[in-house]
Formats: C-alpha cells, structure tokens, sequence
C-alpha cells in the first residue's frame, strides 16, 4: 500500500508531465519548476534562442507540504490548460497575449509571446531571473495581439 508521500509525488509527476506535453506540443517548449519561499514558478525554455522566461506563478500561504505542492501545481496545469485550450465562447488568457520583440548583444532578433494583464507583467515574466544581466537585453517591439 502507498504512504500519502508517494501518492502524493506521483500526483506532482503526472501533473508535470501533462504540464510539459501540452506545452511542447503547443510552442516547443520545456517546462520547468522552481520552488522559492512560499511561491512554486512555471519557467519554459525555448532551445530555439536559448532563453527561459517566466510564463506562471503560484503562490502557497500555507506549509509546503504535498497536498499544498499538489494544489499548487493544479493552480499552474490550469493556467496551462487555459492557454492552449480556447473555448471560442468565453475570454480567456489568449485574449491578453503580446508579442515581444527582442535580441541580446549578438544582434540576433527573436519574437517570444507571453500572457499579462499588461506590458508591465510581461516585461516582468521577460526579465524574470535575468536581474543582473537586465541590460544585455534590447526590447525592439511589445504589442499586444488582437483578440479573437
């Protein structure tokens, strides 16, 4: 019989992997999660251009415990869902998305695509771990996409 650890590991592993399928299948790429405080982030790397961006967060104000961790990754498997699954019929994260347009010092331009509410959080979920390295990045163009 199963302690409540395992099963609760193996419920934050399925979680991951559906969390990582959906997003490879979508855009390419990876899912990663990072565990800081009292807050458990989503981060995606794209091999393309060899960079990783914040795309969600979630926050625990209680113990890190298993069933805690178990909730905290459902709150980010439904954020994922709701980016790649769009119902035509209700708003949905799509209907806040942007381009953004940017390279390092290389010159190489690349184009990512991120969720907010608005410029600010994008431009939050684009430097998210990149604090001491900020100015090695030019943002060439934010617009936010049309909606559906």
């Amino acid at each position: 019989m199963k302690s409540g650890f395992e099963i609760g590991l193996e419920k934050i592993i399925r979680v991951e992997n559906e969390i990582q399928l959906l997003l490879t299948e979508k855009s390419g790429v990876t899912a990663h999660f990072v565990r800081a405080e009292d807050t458990l982030y989503l981060i995606t790397y794209n091999p393309t251009h060899d960079e990783s961006f914040l795309l969600c967060s979630s926050h625990c104000h209680h113990k890190w415990d298993l069933n805690n961790m178990s909730h905290s990754y459902g709150k980010l498997l439904g954020h994922v869902k709701e980016l790649v699954e769009t119902p035509t019929n209700k708003k949905t994260l799509q209907d806040f998305t942007y381009t953004v347009v940017w390279c390092k010092s290389d010159g190489a331009v690349h184009t990512s695509y991120f969720y907010g509410e608005d410029m600010s959080d994008v431009l939050e979920k684009f430097y998210f771990g990149k604090e001491d390295y900020k100015s090695s990045y030019n943002i060439l163009q934010i617009k936010k996409n049309p909606t559906s």
